[in-house]
């Protein structure tokens, strides 16, 4: 594999060992929504449509979205127990204000969830 670089061999892809993709990220920010794709080349976010958002990506767990009105917004990717290789959500971790006055802090904890089925009434 690439050994952390955004540089792989060809063989490595034309193998199937390293998925040549990029992945499209979504996200909907208090009230801003859009698409970008992450470029390893430039350690840059490009966005797949136009917007008013800057968003830094800090290491493989945290992106950093600046706001239009200077608030920032951490987000950090959960890995919780058996969603190892993909992340699902990105939530928010802190909230610090356009002033730097004022910061908001998240924790989570991963429940797990049980539903019922109509066949025997067999929790899964």
């Amino acid at each position: 594999m690439c050994n952390d670089t955004p540089l792989c061999e060809f063989d490595e892809y034309l193998d199937g060992d390293v998925d040549g993709a990029n992945d499209i990220y979504t996200f909907s920010v208090f009230g801003y929504v859009g698409k970008f794709i992450f470029d390893p080349f430039q350690n840059a976010c490009i966005f797949l449509n136009k917007s008013e958002l800057k968003i830094d990506r800090i290491n493989d767990f945290h992106f950093k979205e600046s706001l239009p009105n200077g608030n920032i917004i951490h987000m950090v990717r959960k890995q919780w127990y058996g969603f190892v290789d993909h992340a699902i959500l990105w939530y928010p971790e802190i909230i610090i204000s356009f002033d730097m006055k004022d910061t908001i802090s998240f924790f989570y904890e991963h429940g797990g969830y049980m539903y019922g089925t109509l066949k025997d009434n067999i929790l899964i």
